[in-house]
């Protein structure tokens, strides 16, 4: 099943803005894979948008770390969308999805 209680937040760090993700675990789910889009009408694409595959049930999207970067962290002035899947031997799950509003 695809999984619940998607919830995100800004917070600030040292190199930035970031965006914290946090979801329920799936019962039989091995990981999850996370894809992230910004604009007004996101498409996750395989590999632009790919993040991450793990198994906990958050994950921090920091954005630019690199310090030669002229943004570092993410541009909190647009939305940030993102997809969540859970996976396991037998496939993958429906997405939930969430999108993270610019700061004001």
């Amino acid at each position: 099943s695809a999984p619940q209680g998607l919830a995100a937040r800004w917070i600030k760090t040292r190199k930035g803005r970031a965006i914290v993700l946090t979801w329920s675990p799936v019962a039989g789910a091995t990981g999850y894979v996370i894809y992230q889009a910004t604009g007004a009408d996101p498409h996750y694409t395989w590999p632009a948008g790919f993040l991450a595959a793990l198994s906990p049930t958050t994950y921090t999207d920091a954005g630019h770390a690199d310090k030669k970067a002229a943004l570092q962290g993410l541009d909190d002035g647009i939305s940030h969308s993102y997809q969540v899947t859970a996976v396991n031997a037998g496939g993958i799950s429906p997405p939930t999805t969430i999108t993270v509003p610019a700061k004001p």
